[in-house]
């Protein structure tokens, strides 16, 4: 129904035309993207069965057809032309700054334009009125009619606030241009590459713990942070302006702060506790107490056995090296050219079917003037040409019921492989997952879905990286030497104890994501200093590490290295619920498989595809969170069995050289 879904900071790809290149073929990438903002997908409507339709049902359907469908249909293609527009200055497919400025200003425009109209009181009265038309009526279409009347006296605002929106997608893209021309962009890569350096290094016995933390903090100046720090310091003025514009708005709807409104506009989505700012707070902080004893148990091994570690002298540079190995186990063997091709095998060997894989645009390396993270986009949705109603259910009429023609999806992933190494490669697993659930799902109404159920099936796709099978099968070095079992166990064990550590830090930063913008700001506060303050104190909780300044760069300004945090979505609590989500879908995949085949593995298995396809991709997003992860696995959603399992490894395990030694579960 024409809806914009947005973009996720996160992603992963294939296109068949840039398979075994380590860069684009800019100029025809931008010929493309040109011909393709020219020709948008554009939807028709029809009913069935007209005859014997009763006169209520025909007056629903008429108004519909004449007051909502061209509303709809103009909105889709604004959100089509934002999308496009967004995703090609980020790729840097412009040919000069005064080009990037032109296209920036469209984006604008038509986001602007999607403002005025939602908030435009005869519109919002046109949907109120064809949601009380819909009373009585039932189907799909009467259901939808009533939920987008709900969702928009939520989050619709009125022609009163049109300023501030307008101001604020001013200032979010001259963020966004911030962000891309740091100086420091074009220096990320080498940096991850020498900091990887010196985990091996202190992992193989190279460096000593000591000189290795003090060289990773020499090349904080030049890191992800030092980057976070410099979009922070340069957009300070912007980003502060932009937090008291969200107050605004947010008490413009009756809430305090633009957190309770933000979790209130996504708790259709979501049952309890998760739809409101006070039960996901208590979920998250249950989840940091429960652990923290076993955590700093775990801290406490590393330091008595790693030589020179003096747990009196605790830094926060120190994090990953009092982590047990990983990355660095299997590094070599996952050398970042190999990343689009074994992930478009590993998915057509899981049964997708490859047409699938040609709707997906992938532009998966680092250049200068790029977006320098990750993100998936959906600029298009997988959707029938025309939207077709079956007049007597209301509910539409698809592939299932008569042959349709369809849209594929058009999705883009936005990454940088900047080094070898498993960080690359799950990212783009994680990512390849997103691609998958969304080129298969009919959400045919825009309903949307919980961010918690979306990142599951990214983050699904990433326990292949848990599996032995899969990685003894592709894990192969540049001289084409396969990985030695023993290390690939070692890497799989290994990642296990470190999921305690990961899981703290990810929880910090969702509760850095509700407690930044779980506040009033009004006009002279200081929102950067607030989220610079805020971050550190979290992660130092997390970590059980101090964080401290080192030549010049503050810890605290990594939350602003991505748009995660500053964004103001407010949804990266979806992580957390979406770990566990993974996790249980995980096993009961497994499971599944090993019954059919004697496998215990996710590696060529064909039935995954339909596994995925048709217990959750196709309508799953519909139930609210967390009941698709119930019905797909058959058991209650709770943290409790993942957060038992890794205090169980953290438990188990025994330092050895920075390595587990034990078996784990």
């Amino acid at each position: 129904m024409g809806k914009f879904l947005g973009y996720l900071i996160l992603v992963c790809l294939f296109s068949t035309a840039v398979l075994a290149q380590v860069t684009i073929d800019r100029p025809a990438e931008r010929t493309k993207f040109l011909a393709q903002l020219a020709n948008p997908p554009i939807q028709e409507f029809s009913v069935t069965n007209r005859p014997s339709v009763d006169a209520k049902t025909s007056t629903f359907l008429d108004f519909f057809q004449s007051e909502i469908w061209p509303t709809m249909n103009k909105t889709a293609l604004l959100n089509f032309k934002s999308g496009m527009i967004h995703v090609a200055v980020d790729r840097a497919l412009y040919n000069d700054e005064t080009e990037m400025k032109q296209w920036k200003a469209q984006e604008d425009e038509a986001d602007i334009q999607l403002q005025v109209i939602s908030s435009q009181k005869d519109w919002q009265d046109k949907i109120k009125k064809w949601a009380q038309l819909s009373e009585g009526l039932h189907g799909e279409m009467a259901e939808y009619a009533r939920a987008l009347w709900r969702q928009t006296e939520l989050s619709s605002f009125t022609e009163k606030e049109l300023p501030l929106l307008k101001r604020q997608t001013e200032i979010m893209s001259q963020i966004s241009v911030i962000a891309n021309k740091s100086p420091l962009v074009e220096g990320l890569a080498a940096n991850e590459k020498a900091t990887n350096d010196v985990y091996e290094d202190f992992f193989t016995g190279k460096m000593s713990f000591n000189d290795a933390w003090k060289k990773v903090e020499s090349l904080i100046a030049t890191s992800r942070t030092a980057h976070g720090q410099d979009i922070a310091t340069r957009g300070r003025d912007l980003f502060n302006e932009v937090a008291v514009i969200k107050t605004k708005l947010a008490q413009s709807k009756g809430y305090k702060t633009w957190a309770e409104y933000r979790i209130a506009v996504q708790a259709v989505n979501h049952k309890a506790p998760f739809n409101t700012v006070d039960g996901l707070v208590k979920f998250l902080q249950k989840i940091l107490d429960d652990t923290l004893p076993a955590y700093n148990e775990f801290l406490d091994k590393q330091f008595a056995a790693i030589p020179g570690a003096n747990p009196k002298a605790r830094r926060g540079s120190q994090r990953d090296l009092l982590a047990a190995e990983t990355d660095t186990i299997i590094r070599q063997y996952f050398p970042k050219e190999n990343i689009e091709k074994v992930w478009a095998e590993t998915m057509i060997q899981s049964g997708f079917d490859p047409s699938k894989l040609e709707t997906i645009v992938l532009d998966g390396y680092p250049r200068a003037l790029k977006y320098t993270h990750a993100y998936m986009f959906t600029v298009s949705d997988h959707t029938p040409k025309v939207m077709t109603i079956d007049g007597r259910t209301l509910n539409p009429v698809t592939s299932a019921d008569v042959p349709t023609s369809w849209y594929n999806s058009l999705i883009y992933i936005v990454q940088n492989y900047r080094d070898d190494g498993a960080n690359a490669w799950t990212t783009a697993w994680h990512e390849g997952g997103h691609a998958m659930d969304y080129s298969h799902r009919q959400d045919l109404f825009g309903n949307g879905a919980a961010y918690g159920y979306t990142e599951t099936h990214s983050m699904t796709m990433e326990h292949f990286f848990e599996d032995l099978e899969f990685i003894m099968a592709v894990g192969k070095n540049r001289e084409g030497q396969p990985i030695p079992k023993d290390l690939a166990e070692k890497y799989i064990l290994n990642s296990k104890v470190n999921a305690l550590k990961n899981l703290r830090v990810q929880v910090s930063q969702a509760l850095l994501d509700i407690g930044l913008w779980n506040r009033a700001y009004k006009d002279g506060d200081d929102f950067v200093k607030t989220a610079s303050n805020l971050r550190r104190k979290l992660i130092k909780e997390a970590t059980q590490l101090p964080q401290y300044k080192v030549s010049g760069i503050d810890p605290g300004f990594g939350a602003f290295a991505t748009g995660h945090f500053y964004s103001g979505e407010v949804r990266y609590f979806g992580y957390i619920l979406s770990t566990v989500g993974a996790k249980m879908s995980a096993e009961k995949l497994w499971d599944l498989l090993e019954k059919k085949t004697g496998r215990r593995t996710l590696y060529k298995q064909p039935d995954l595809a339909k596994l995925l396809i048709e217990g959750y991709y196709t309508s799953g997003f519909l139930n609210p969170f967390p009941g698709s992860i119930e019905n797909f696995t058959g058991k209650s959603y709770s943290p409790s069995n993942l957060v038992e399992k890794a205090i169980q490894n953290v438990k188990a395990y025994q330092p050895s050289c920075g390595h587990a030694v034990n078996d784990l579960r």
